[in-house]
């Protein structure tokens, strides 16, 4: 049994949530300094994930972060921890990436790791080709239905290639299905027999 001195392991479901009690102190504490006029932005925090948008260079709203979760034994993650210019940049978050177009409009779209979960997640799908075609298209709808609910907002040229990117799957899917030869103790197995999408 291994034991940890201090927090929790990776994907653990309790992570959540003792993340949301512990930087609930977070929220609070920069809502009150932007209150007061010492910070200036807005923070937006998901669990353990969040960021700061400033209408200056946040040098401050920085340096007070970095003072404050190190008071709550934390530390901010050396790597993900970046200044961008959201409208010259790409900034990630849960899944999206956001920017300001130059008309001061938010774009969103998918960030590139998520759209690579996507398509791994398709193709995994796709690659049964034990399933009847019923069953494929009952997995890929219940997986669509979710993926498409959350990145709705995302751009519509890379909705529609993930769309063109199912159809292709859904394809190559049928021809290894339609292809598939019987076993040799197969009743149907003949010289005009083939297997049917629907076996």
């Amino acid at each position: 049994m291994i034991t940890r001195p201090s927090g929790t392991p990776q994907g653990n479901p309790a992570s959540p949530l003792l993340a949301n009690i512990y930087l609930h102190l977070l929220d609070r504490n920069f809502r009150r300094h932007v209150e007061r006029g010492d910070l200036k932005g807005r923070l937006v925090r998901y669990c353990d994930d969040f960021v700061v948008v400033c209408p200056r260079p946040p040098e401050r709203e920085k340096r007070w972060l970095g003072q404050l979760m190190e008071r709550l034994g934390l530390t901010l993650h050396p790597e993900k921890t970046r200044v961008v210019h959201v409208g010259n940049e790409w900034v990630n978050f849960l899944g999206y990436k956001v920017r300001r177009r130059p008309n001061g409009r938010v774009a969103l779209d998918i960030a590139d790791k998520a759209k690579t979960r996507i398509r791994d997640t398709l193709r995994d799908i796709t690659r049964r080709t034990y399933l009847s075609s019923d069953d494929l298209i009952s997995e890929l709808n219940l997986y669509i239905r979710g993926a498409s609910e959350y990145f709705k907002r995302a751009e519509p040229r890379t909705l529609w290639n993930l769309d063109r990117f199912v159809l292709a799957r859904i394809a190559r899917w049928s021809r290894h299905k339609r292809g598939r030869r019987l076993p040799e103790w197969s009743l149907a197995r003949g010289d005009h027999c083939t297997a049917s999408m629907g076996s």
